[in-house]
């Protein structure tokens, strides 16, 4: 990763939502900071760069500041495209607030990320609309969720790459069904060997450790949201075959659940292997 690049429309809640996951990142891994905001047409970029600084101006005030960022407006028809092609070709950790409308998952997410998610084929961290105002990090862990299919597991180098930059632990879970089981309420002993078979296979690559837990939940987006809520500092990171926004996912409708009700922010991806 070469920066953490917050992409913004130029609303307040887009910029201070984008700050607010993106400046400690930035923080904690030592990366460049950059604000990105894409207009359709051009001679609306000094407008935008003013309400951009007008807000990190805000956070100055209120003590909130942390790295100074670089600001860049671009002229782009595609906005969702050029944010895609910043985080493959720059290599960039891209960060982004969320709608939160929770109608559908294109709502919550927003098109732009959605369409972001489909094409970069990276993770996008998102802030969703239950991320209080002072969340801080730092990230602790990353937090990947595999269920064994070869979409979930194609997420594994990015969330590696992701828990190096920032110095994390990796996480490795799995949600399981209970109700699924053959004894209800009996768990397998041998339930775990899945995780640690990968997790034998990288550990190498984690600087930060790498560990692994077993959840016990019919709705998995649910058991991520607790596993999280209980350890502080977890940053998930979950895959999505991006055929329509984040609407059809590995597990169902996880990514929306979890977006929806998250108090941390979230990682999503398409990985590009799909």
């Amino acid at each position: 990763m070469h920066e953490v690049l917050i992409a913004v429309d130029g609303s307040k809640g887009s910029i201070s939502q984008g700050l607010r996951v993106g400046d400690p990142l930035s923080q904690q891994s030592g990366l460049p900071l950059r604000i990105v905001s894409i207009i359709e047409q051009a001679g609306a970029e000094p407008e935008r760069r003013e309400a951009i600084e007008a807000q990190i101006s805000k956070r100055s005030a209120k003590g909130e500041a942390g790295v100074s960022p670089e600001i860049e407006v671009a002229v782009s028809e595609d906005p969702a495209a050029y944010i895609a092609r910043r985080a493959r070709e720059g290599e960039s950790l891209v960060c982004m607030a969320t709608r939160g409308l929770g109608a559908v998952s294109e709502a919550v997410v927003g098109s732009v990320a959605a369409a972001a998610v489909r094409q970069a084929g990276r993770p996008l961290v998102l802030a969703g609309p239950e991320l209080p105002g002072n969340w801080k990090g730092p990230v602790q862990r990353v937090m990947v969720a595999l269920d064994g299919s070869s979409l979930s597991e194609a997420s594994l180098p990015a969330a590696i790459e992701l828990a190096n930059a920032v110095g994390a632990e990796l996480r490795l879970i799995q949600v399981l069904d209970t109700s699924e089981m053959p004894r209800p309420g009996v768990l397998d002993v041998n339930e775990g060997g899945y995780l640690d078979h990968l997790a034998n296979q990288i550990q190498g690559q984690v600087r930060g450790g790498i560990n692994w837990d077993v959840l016990h939940d019919h709705e998995p987006g649910r058991a991520i949201i607790e596993y999280c809520n209980n350890r502080p500092g977890s940053l998930p990171l979950l895959s999505t075959h991006g055929r329509t926004g984040l609407a059809r996912l590995t597990m169902g409708s996880v990514a929306h659940t979890v977006l929806y009700h998250a108090t941390f922010p979230v990682a999503v991806m398409r990985p590009s292997s799909v």
